[in-house]
């Protein structure tokens, strides 16, 4: 689930969500890992959730790794536009635009249409030279949503 559709689904039931990002190999970036909640555990409205989020894997190189050409001449950045509330061909039309790479993931949503962003990462605060992938967040409507061809198994 998507970190802001995580802190949403929290708030909305009364449960503060409180944020831990890690570091992940297998896990994109902005997505939740875990909580510090067991399986099946109750928690009650006004208590708090420990949500372990994504920063993706750790793309840091080692001091040896720069060279002191790259380190003194960073390339043009570009400020990662706000796509959530677009649907998703304006959105990947933007970013690639831009010049950045998409890559979508589905995820239900109740308060989201079918097809709209709900979150992105890196968020549109994010100044990136262009290039990179920018995942999208994107709704697939509400969870007992049959996709069109799509078999009800129940």
């Amino acid at each position: 689930m998507a970190k802001q559709a995580a802190i949403s689904k929290l708030s909305s039931l009364g449960v503060t969500p409180t944020l831990v990002e890690e570091n992940s190999d297998t896990i994109s970036a902005g997505i939740v890992i875990g909580t510090d909640l067991a399986s099946g555990q109750f928690i009650r409205s006004g208590e708090s959730v420990t949500l372990r989020v994504s920063l993706g894997p750790n793309l840091s190189p080692s001091p040896r790794q720069i060279s002191p050409r790259a380190k003194d001449t960073p390339g043009p950045t570009t400020g990662v536009p706000n796509m959530v509330g677009f649907t998703l061909r304006d959105a990947k039309d933007t970013l690639q635009g831009a010049g950045f790479k998409v890559k979508t993931v589905e995820q239900p949503s109740d308060a989201v249409p079918q097809g709209a962003v709900i979150d992105q990462v890196p968020q549109s605060r994010a100044e990136l030279t262009p290039g990179p992938t920018i995942t999208l967040i994107v709704s697939t409507g509400p969870l007992g949503n049959v996709p069109p061809g799509g078999d009800d198994i129940f």
